[in-house]
């Protein structure tokens, strides 16, 4: 019995230790300030990348991230008294393994990240909705 739950015991770490995920444990969340959204309304939305990226981006590592600021999203909204829409953008690199989106060893700068939400709830990310553009 006890050599059995080693066993799973041992397959188990094994198992964690080898699903890939990405690196989120140093990112940089640079402050910008806002006149359109709190703190915690942007690190709420933030905080939606980072776990995204966490459970999407399989071996890289996400640097910094930051909101793109009221003057640059005002320019990209199509309803400019909206603000049920934010633009985040980062910097990330990938490790040596790519997917064939994204080249291996490679920093990216500029990333952009559009989430939405419907009157003041919760923020949520489009897989669609991000990239560079």
């Amino acid at each position: 019995m006890k050599k059995a739950l080693s066993s799973l015991l041992a397959v188990v770490i094994l198992t964690i230790l080898l699903t890939a995920c990405g690196n989120v444990a140093h990112v940089t969340r640079t402050k910008v300030d806002s006149d359109y959204f709190t703190q915690e309304e942007i690190d709420d939305a933030i905080d939606v990348i980072v776990d995204y990226f966490r459970r999407e981006f399989d071996g890289c590592t996400l640097n910094e991230i930051h909101y793109i600021g009221d003057e640059r999203l005002y320019r990209l909204k199509q309803d400019p008294d909206s603000v049920d829409m934010i633009v985040l953008e980062s910097t990330f690199t990938t490790g040596g393994y790519s997917d064939g989106s994204l080249t291996p060893n490679t920093t990216y700068d500029g990333y952009t990240w559009t989430l939405r939400r419907t009157d003041g709830g919760k923020w949520t990310h489009n897989i669609y909705e991000h990239g560079f553009g």
